[in-house]
Parts: structure tokens; C-alpha cells; sequence
């Protein structure tokens, strides 16, 4: 399940500016076809 979802979006919309879209490798799935990558977000609560 990725975690890049409108609803993720929509809560953490005040993180907006440090919000970011990572790629992530699963190596466990029941179905061997779906182990490839997957776009999560990665949110941060502060500027750097």
C-alpha cells in the first residue's frame, strides 16, 4: 500500500513545503510480481 494518498495529502496538507516523494523497495509481498518499487511520502514537521 503506498502511502501517497489524496487523504495523506489532505492531513498533512500544513507540511506542504516539506512534504517529498521517496521510492521504496519492498522485498516481501505475497504476489512476486508486486515487489518492485512504491512512492511514499516522506513528511517532515520543520525546515531545515
Amino acid at each position: 500500500m503506498d502511502s501517497d494518498t489524496p487523504l495523506i495529502r489532505e492531513l498533512y496538507s500544513n507540511f506542504a513545503n516539506n512534504t517529498f516523494e521517496i521510492d521504496a523497495l519492498r522485498s516481501i509481498n505475497s504476489n512476486a510480481t508486486r515487489r518492485s518499487g512504491h512512492k511514499e511520502l516522506l513528511i517532515r514537521n520543520y525546515s531545515v
